[in-house]
């Protein structure tokens, strides 16, 4: 006749057991409802398409922090499961698969960016030049939202990104005539490609 543990049957251990796949389905559905906030922040879908930088970082602060929680639980999950003699759950490997395959996704497909609005960018450019003086502000090309764009006494046109953090002012440059000097020493300056460059300068 096949031993059985007593232990492994009693009320108390399967009370345990039970509470177990209860903390880890908790640990699933905060993993996926953070995973889920932040990928729709990156690829501003839904409602958090063209919210603004500092609204976004309100929402991204909680959602990792949320994210950091499941990932303790998860932790002291699996602790607690190969300190037990019990069979553990296929379930522990839920949370962490969903980051894994979230990481993979943001790799695999980049958020719509500088690439896929640069045509509407050229066009603008030179509608500005064609006028000199004018200025456009508030504008949203393609998934960017630009705060300014406006010619300089160089000739070049800046397009200065609204989601610009604290202390610094970011955007990208139509230099026609070679590499932009700038009105004030940039933090850096990096080439993008053609006669464009991406900036960011000290606010």
């Amino acid at each position: 006749m096949p031993h059985t543990d007593a232990r492994t049957n009693s009320p108390s251990s399967q009370g345990r057991s039970g509470w177990r796949t209860v903390v880890t389905l908790i640990i699933v559905l905060l993993t996926l409802l953070a995973t889920g906030t932040l990928l729709a922040l990156y690829y501003g879908w839904g409602p958090f398409d063209g919210m603004k930088y500092d609204r976004m970082l309100l929402i991204a602060a909680p959602a990792l922090l949320v994210l950091v929680i499941a990932g303790v639980l998860w932790l002291i999950q699996v602790a607690v499961s190969f300190r037990s003699k019990q069979r553990r759950s296929w379930w522990l490997a839920v949370a962490p698969g969903i980051v894994v395959l979230a990481a993979v996704g943001v790799f695999a497909i980049p958020a719509a960016g500088f690439d896929e609005a640069r045509p509407e960018m050229e066009r603008i450019a030179h509608e500005i030049v064609a006028t000199p003086g004018s200025i456009k502000s508030n504008i949203k090309i393609g998934k960017l939202d630009i705060s300014r764009v406006e010619q300089m006494s160089d000739g070049t046109v800046y397009f200065i990104d609204a989601d610009t953090s604290f202390g610094s002012t970011t955007g990208w440059i139509y230099a026609p005539n070679g590499e932009p000097v700038g009105t004030r020493p940039f933090i850096s300056l990096t080439p993008v490609g053609g006669p464009w460059y991406e900036f960011e300068y000290g606010s």
